[in-house]
């Protein structure tokens, strides 16, 4: 059974000949594997890592512009966010770390999924959240629906 099939029996829930292997290491241990192992890459060979979770699409939105409306108000709010020329059709160079990457992982018979951002994880970046923090979104969301409703910002 490759790592593919092994994947696959297993989110269908049917047998498969040994436990999936899989582990995100890139954002948290990156350093620490290299140093070990010369690699993250060489440490998924050498634990036959059967999926690989792929990270890495383009944001759809023009940061310059994002950074200019920031400059130019008191405050970063929903309805600013939908002017024209905010979202953009990301160049096809933007793609190819991904490219790389699925190559990379293929060639080694794993199981490739990719996680592209969202609405939400892509206006968090917008409005500055990092490390998951869901406080810019949330006072997005707060400022969103006070002018939806008319009621005073707060």
């Amino acid at each position: 059974m490759n790592s593919t099939e092994r994947v696959r029996a297993a989110i269908l829930g049917k047998e498969y000949d040994r436990q999936p292997i899989y582990g995100w290491v890139y954002a948290n241990l990156t350093d620490r594997i290299t140093e070990r192992f010369g690699s993250v890459a060489a440490f998924e060979d050498k634990y036959e890592f059967d999926a690989a979770h792929i990270f890495g699409a383009p944001r759809p939105w023009d940061k310059k512009l994002v950074e200019k409306l920031a400059a130019e108000n008191d405050e970063l709010t929903p309805d600013l966010l939908l002017c024209d020329g905010l979202f953009t059709d990301p160049a096809c160079a933007s793609y190819e770390k991904i490219k790389a990457s699925l190559a990379h992982h293929k060639e080694r018979g794993r199981f490739c999924y990719m996680q592209t951002p969202g609405f939400f994880e892509n206006f968090n970046s917008v409005f500055g959240a990092r490390d998951g923090s869901p406080a810019p979104l949330t006072s997005c969301r707060i400022i969103a629906r006070s002018r939806i409703l008319n009621l005073p910002s707060i």
